[in-house]
């Protein structure tokens, strides 16, 4: 019982939600597996940023070193080159043999000054590591004497002679072109020179730029690559970076990632120093700098794998835990939805308290829906019992009085006192029968009183009435209501049955098997007038509710479709017409039910009956004969 009610209070649910916007649903189990995804995404993305912000503060942090280193070297080399232009202008201003060089015209003395100064340049050259040759020249004896570390530098040194020289000739007090430090290509190599116009003398000093890097580099072990650039973005040097065009301006500031011909990444870094009008760049390769962060990686990869591993094993965990009660959640739906949920049913080594609280809930609810639907049902039974019997109430009085008029026809007739008694004691069999407290019936013994009202017509209309009864076996234990086929049968003879006029009444019965439960299908024909063509719509749609009998007209018409209503409900359906060549017609529809075994013996008839044979033996009992 609980489980039809279980179904129909789902069925009204379906409805509310076939009007209600429709929810999506998702699955607990699933949705934790997404929030795993989105979690280890979450945390590889972390891993990345991670790696990206130590590569890019590892990048940020060496070039901040190498650039300060960078400024560190070109402030020494800075102050070494001064110290050399301040050397060489006191060596011009209080040397007595450079002076004397300067200033008397050649003589025999000559050599033995120009020996002496260059002792004394090759003295000073050992001083200062930043430059390979000293030179002094002095125009009024064309001497030019030079003193360098080694032979590698003839290429300058003839171009720094030649260079002096040509400008004594121009008699230029001053070279523009050589106010300071700058560089200058030769056949040998890149050189930094500076030429000094001093009052008697010209001075000054080179240096290879190969030389002016090497301190740099070998501080470096080799993998720094360091070397000047002109504003053009030519590089001075002999390897494969003078066929680059590079952008030192661009790494001024801040660091950038250059890429050689073959692919290989190099951190960029450069500064303008002091003196010259060229840039100092230093390019490290990448792989050295990446190397650092080695350490980094590893821990990061570590530490990546240790938090998937903790993560899946969470993982596993959780579903274990959630997995078990998940399912027991949609057991117990589904045992709801198909109403199949044992009521009072424990969960047996189920530990989880939110599933237990659920299924406690819901059995205490059950409980209450059982307890509601017990009290509904009973209140339904004690309505429809009240109802059927006013019903009772209404048919009685109106079937009584058909007899007594019967009764009082018959006895102005010949022979009336035995039919009287006879209709008496027929009379006081229908009453027992129509005010049993029975709310159904077996089909058999409604047929029973069917019969002898008909019987007990051809006796008061002798010659006018033939009837004929044919029901199948399978049918006459069916329950039905009393006064089924009776009332439609009482109608006919009280609205049809004219003295002097035939008139046939047939009744048939079957079982229909193919409807599932089967059905009793009956069917109630006269050859009387029939219905007329306005009442057989508003018969066939009859309103329970807005057709209720007034002044006791169409009491057993109405009696008829409301006790159908309240004992099958729809399953039952009443159909009114009219049959070509006969009259009324009157089709049952109803559920089979089996009422018992348990009827009385006088209750037994043939199923067929043959009316005109009947009503001689009846009218023999009453003549006499």
């Amino acid at each position: 019982m609980i489980s039809s009610f279980q179904q129909k209070l789902l069925s009204v649910f379906d409805k509310k939600n076939n009007v209600l916007p429709k929810k999506k649903t998702y699955s607990l189990r699933n949705r934790i597996f997404q929030y795993f995804l989105l979690f280890l995404a979450a945390f590889l993305l972390f891993a990345l940023l991670l790696i990206y912000y130590f590569s890019d503060q590892l990048l940020q942090n060496s070039y901040r070193h190498i650039h300060e280193t960078l400024a560190l070297y070109s402030s020494q080399l800075e102050q070494d080159l001064s110290a050399v232009e301040s050397s060489l202008f006191l060596l011009a201003s209080e040397d007595t043999d450079v002076s004397l060089l300067g200033t008397m015209d050649y003589s025999k003395e000559t050599p033995l000054h120009q020996i002496r100064v260059n002792r004394l340049l090759t003295n000073t050259l050992p001083y200062f590591s930043s430059v390979d040759g000293l030179f002094i020249y002095a125009e009024r004896t064309d001497s030019f004497i030079s003193s360098s570390r080694s032979t590698d530098s003839g290429w300058c040194n003839t171009y720094v002679k030649s260079l002096v020289r040509m400008q004594a000739d121009a008699d230029t007090e001053n070279l523009p072109e050589t106010s300071d430090w700058y560089f200058v290509s030769l056949s040998d190599g890149y050189y930094l020179v500076r030429i000094m116009k001093q009052r008697f003398c010209y001075t000054g000093a080179w240096a290879r730029l190969e030389t002016l890097t090497s301190t740099y580099t070998n501080m470096k072990e080799g993998q720094t690559e360091l070397f000047y650039v002109n504003h053009k973005g030519n590089a001075l040097t002999s390897g494969d970076w003078s066929s680059y065009r590079l952008s030192p301006a661009d790494s001024l500031h801040d660091f950038v990632v250059f890429e050689d011909r073959d692919g290989q990444e190099y951190l960029q870094i450069s500064i303008m120093p002091h003196f010259g009008s060229h840039y100092l760049m230093a390019f490290v390769p990448m792989e050295h700098i990446r190397s650092a962060l080695d350490p980094v990686y590893r821990f990061i990869v570590i530490l990546i794998l240790l938090l998937l591993a903790l993560e899946i094993f969470m993982f596993l965990r959780v579903n274990r835990f959630l997995a078990r009660p998940a399912l027991t959640i949609r057991q117990i739906a589904s045992q709801v939805h198909d109403g199949s949920l044992p009521l009072g049913s424990e969960l047996t080594g189920e530990r989880c308290e939110e599933v237990l609280g659920i299924h406690n809930t819901l059995n205490a609810l059950f409980d209450e829906i059982s307890a509601l639907k017990i009290n509904v049902y009973e209140e339904r039974l004690a309505k429809t019992e009240f109802e059927l019997e006013y019903l009772k109430t209404q048919v009685a009085p109106h079937f009584l009085i058909n007899c007594f008029s019967t009764i009082y026809s018959l006895s102005n007739t010949a022979g009336g006192q035995a039919m009287t008694q006879k209709m008496i004691q027929t009379l006081s069999d229908h009453l027992r029968y129509t005010l049993s407290t029975r709310n159904m019936v077996a089909l058999s013994e409604e047929l029973h009183y069917v019969k002898n009202y008909l019987e007990l017509t051809q006796i008061r209309f002798p010659d006018c009435l033939s009837y004929e009864i044919d029901v199948a076996d399978e049918c006459m234990e069916a329950s039905v209501f009393p006064l089924l086929l009776l009332m439609q049968t009482e109608n006919t003879i009280k609205y049809n049955m004219v003295m002097g006029e035939q008139l046939s009444v047939k009744i048939t019965g079957m079982l229909d098997q193919t409807k599932d439960p089967p059905h009793l299908m009956l069917m109630h024909l006269d050859s009387g007038d029939g219905f007329t063509p306005e009442d057989l719509p508003w018969m066939n749609q009859f309103d329970l509710e807005k057709h209720k009998p007034v002044d006791g007209h169409g009491v057993g018409f109405y009696n008829v479709l409301k006790r159908l209503s309240l004992l099958y409900g729809e399953s039952a359906q009443i159909r009114f017409s009219n049959e070509p060549g006969w009259g009324a017609r009157i089709d049952f529809d109803l559920p089979y039910l089996h009422h018992g075994k348990d009827r009385e013996p006088d209750q037994k008839q043939p199923i067929r009956t043959d009316s005109t044979q009947q009503t001689e033996e009846v009218r023999h009992e009453h003549t006499g004969r």
